[in-house]
């Protein structure tokens, strides 16, 4: 029986090798001729086969609460841009997020819409649809300019983002790593599965480096994807600067006269740092900018802190100029302990800087009424991104002039940093404006 079985063996080998002779001796108008098309059609055949082509169509849902199948919805015959977060980062998913938002603005000339943005959530047992959902409108804005890229923020069951990731080859082989959020790369992941181009890079990288390579991988024409190295070499050639000149600073000169956009008619009563009672109405006859933030906000509060450091360094040796944080108390945010806050920050107790406490119905009040900012909303447990996500509120800062008029309201945080640094940029201006400015000098209102 053994002999056999080694006979059948045998016999199989030798059929499939004399049907591999046979082939290659059949002649050559047999065999089929293809077009330079067809060649390449087969060659991205061949190229995609080794990447995403038997990819799993999993399941997840998006920041706008659709359900999409990764492979056949997302990524199918499309040009992407893939990174990761989860929304109780604090460390290195804003800066991506950042990055993100910047690549997204500058692809929009050369791709439009036919690149698309992913961020994959790799906390899906936290960051259900909702969170994330909330996320998004933070970290991105719905834009209604018909070319601009689509960002879509992602999540779903646990398993199946372990699945994506796992096939996307974003895993730690350590496992007790690969569970802890926090030890996730900062990479950005690029490709278009049409061309079978794929590649991943450091999201921290410059802006310059970054576009280059979404446009090497990503690009559907050899017009993209060589575009800017051949712009350079036609610079060098023809002895032209090889990178574009950056835009020329705005001279110094007379500036528009800034609008009223509104008047602070109600005061508010609160505790300053010091523990000694203040009002709004004691600032009458300086420039104030005024800002909503608590310290552990996991947003953009940050930020806010940031440009009001900013401006008491440009500005806070100036007896007309001052500043007002104000936050909900509560049992952290209290006196006492912005007290230690500001100190941290470098200030010392005499700074024309204050940070006031008021209850938070009172605080809720006045910001809208007064400052016309949103009110603050407060977010339900099963929304919080951390323990001390509490509420949303509105993170633009105000400039009041010395007559107690709101001349504007500034965006110092925003998805793209470009934005914010100019908001930020443009307050200073007004500032100063307003300093310089004659007190009877009269104004438009608007």
């Amino acid at each position: 029986m053994r002999n056999t079985r080694l006979y059948l063996l045998r016999l199989r080998v030798f059929a499939a090798l004399l049907g591999l002779l046979m082939a290659q001796q059949r002649p050559a108008h047999a065999i089929e001729i293809l077009d330079e098309t067809a060649l390449r059609n087969e060659g991205l055949k061949l190229m995609r086969r080794s990447y995403l082509d038997e990819f799993e169509d999993i399941a997840l849902v998006n920041h706008r609460g659709e359900k999409v199948r990764f492979f056949t919805d997302l990524v199918k015959n499309r040009a992407v841009v893939i990174n990761f977060f989860y929304t109780r980062c604090d460390g290195t998913c804003p800066l991506a997020n950042g990055r993100m938002a910047q690549l997204r603005r500058a692809l929009q000339a050369d791709f439009g819409r036919s690149i698309t943005l992913l961020s994959i959530s790799v906390d899906a047992e936290h960051d259900t649809p909702a969170i994330v959902s909330r996320y998004a409108r933070m970290a991105t804005q719905e834009s209604a300019e018909p070319d601009m890229p689509d960002w879509q923020f992602l999540t779903g069951d646990p398993e199946a983002i372990y699945r994506v990731r796992q096939q996307l080859g974003y895993v730690s082989a350590d496992p007790a790593k690969d569970r802890d959020p926090s030890q996730h790369g900062a990479m950005i992941m690029m490709g278009n599965h049409s061309t079978g181009r794929w590649g991943m890079i450091n999201s921290a990288l410059e802006l310059e480096l970054l576009m280059s390579r979404v446009k090497r991988l990503a690009g559907w024409t050899q017009g993209i994807r060589y575009g800017d190295i051949r712009r350079k070499a036609e610079a060098t050639y023809s002895g032209q600067p090889v990178f574009t000149a950056k835009p020329a600073e705005v001279p110094e000169g007379p500036e528009q006269p800034l609008p009223i956009l509104g008047r602070a008619v109600a005061d508010i009563e609160a505790t300053e740092r010091s523990g000694r009672p203040v009002k709004l109405s004691d600032l009458r006859g300086k420039v104030v900018v005024a800002g909503h933030f608590y310290t552990v906000c996991p947003h953009g509060s940050k930020a806010v802190i940031a440009t009001m450091s900013q401006l008491n360094q440009t500005f806070g040796n100036d007896g007309r100029f001052h500043q007002v944080a104000f936050s909900p108390a509560s049992e952290r945010e209290t006196p006492a302990f912005f007290q230690a806050y500001a100190r941290n920050l470098g200030l010392t107790d005499d700074c024309r800087w204050w940070f006031i406490t008021a209850p938070e119905v009172r605080l809720a009040g006045f910001i809208t009424h007064n400052l016309g900012l949103q009110p603050p909303r407060s977010i339900p447990p099963e929304e919080r991104l951390n323990p001390f996500d509490l509420y949303e509120h509105d993170l633009r800062v105000v400039l009041i002039d010395a007559q107690g008029r709101i001349r504007g309201r500034y965006e110092v945080f925003n998805a793209n940093p470009d934005i914010s640094q100019e908001n930020g940029q443009l307050l200073i201006r007004h500032v100063r404006q307003l300093l310089e400015e004659p007190s009877d000098k009269k104004v438009s209102a608007n």
